[in-house]
């Protein structure tokens, strides 16, 4: 029997051959990672006037700002019906705005853009932050997710503090690399914390994963914050002389790790040993960011978080930190401040001092790279 021959496929004159458009990737890890569906404490921002009060705390009037440079004030977080938008003045007056929900794990993100707007003066820092319930810093430890020394930069930041209970402070730089468009461009900045570890995204693409690193004196694993709620500030580190400058946030979006869309606590885990996973294509470095402010607040809308404590330094990594694989060095010097930063309104803001340097009392997560940020963003 002769073999059965296939006519070839004539496409007709004139008529071009269908071009088939493969899906486009997610720009949000929620959407690539199957969240589920966000918390009601979420908000898209699609109504105008002040933060909506049933989701966020705000400032009535102003308090004074970090460190005493400037004031945070209330109003200086507006919404547009389309996004929330922090200024900053001239004159160091700034936002602050904290989400009402305290949660022990579970996964924030949130759609941001900061930039200038004028020509000269010192730079505002926009900063995406969990912030322990307590105010118990830095007892209680600090996520600062997103936290960069001046608004739209090539490329994103994180401090990721370890819950300790005593100074100096210890915790990771994370330095984005293959940094893609500026922070004045909408990104999706995104946060996991879970029993095991705590994780950044951006645009939906892995950052870092950090694990345990637990040692003497008390440090316990990164992840163990007992709970936290996240906090938007757009924060002065100067004082006066400032430039005017916008961050503006499209959305936040609240996640429960078992993504079905309802507020729940978790029990804490037992954690893993210490020493394990770093992951991510980020510095690990046992350098300091040199004075940020983080979100804490009694019932009275102030700061507990207590008096001034030893802080950071601009020295570099201690020499028993962790490894290393790229990124800016010397935690960071564009900061130009040994201070560090803390919480929330009050007018001791929890500032701390330039006393003290960054150590580590133990050696922190090992600095095994698991996934390559270079690598997820070249395709």
């Amino acid at each position: 029997m002769p073999p059965v021959v296939t006519p070839p496929v004539v496409t007709p004159p004139g008529v071009e051959a269908p071009v088939v458009v493969p899906p486009a990737e997610p720009t949000t890890a929620a959407e690539k990672y199957g969240w589920g569906t966000p918390l009601p404490e979420s908000d898209e921002f699609d109504y105008t006037g002040g933060p909506d009060p049933a989701k966020w705390s705000t400032i009535n009037g102003c308090w004074a700002g970090h460190n005493g440079n400037g004031k945070r004030c209330g109003d200086r977080s507006t919404v547009d019906g389309e996004k929330l938008i922090q200024t900053g003045l001239r004159n160091g007056d700034t936002g602050w705005l904290a989400s009402k929900l305290d949660q022990r794990y579970g996964r924030w993100e949130a759609r941001v853009r900061s930039f200038n707007t004028a020509d000269s003066g010192k730079e505002y820092h926009p900063l995406l932050i969990v912030w322990p319930e307590s105010d118990s810093w830095p007892q209680d430890g600090e996520y600062d997710f997103l936290e960069n020394g001046a608004p739209g930069e090539e490329c994103a930041n994180a401090f990721i503090h370890y819950p300790h209970p005593s100074m100096p402070v210890q915790q990771e730089f994370l330095e984005e690399k293959d940094c893609g468009a500026p922070l004045s461009e909408w990104h999706t900045i995104a946060f996991e914390w879970t029993p095991d570890h705590v994780r950044g995204y951006i645009d939906g693409k892995e950052w870092y994963t950090l694990e345990n690193g637990a040692g003497p004196g008390g440090r316990k694993n990164i992840q163990d914050m007992p709970s936290g709620h996240l906090t938007i500030q757009f924060d002065n580190f100067h004082g006066g002389g400032m430039r005017e400058a916008s961050y503006e946030i499209d959305w936040v979006r609240i996640y429960s790790l078992d993504g079905a869309g309802q507020s729940s606590a978790t029990d804490p885990g037992s954690g893993a040993t210490a020493g394990d996973t770093v992951t991510g294509s980020q510095d690990s470095l046992g350098g300091d960011s040199s004075g940020r402010d983080s979100a804490g607040r009694d019932s009275a809308g102030q700061d507990s978080s207590g008096p001034d404590a030893p802080g950071q330094n601009s020295s570099g990594p201690d020499a028993s930190g962790p490894a290393t694989s790229g990124g800016s060095g010397s935690g960071d010097a564009r900061f130009g401040d040994s201070s560090d930063h803390s919480s929330g309104g009050g007018s001791s803001d929890g500032e701390r001092s330039s006393e003290g340097t960054m150590t580590e009392a133990a050696p922190a997560a090992s600095a095994t790279r698991a996934s390559s940020f270079d690598a997820l963003h070249s395709d």
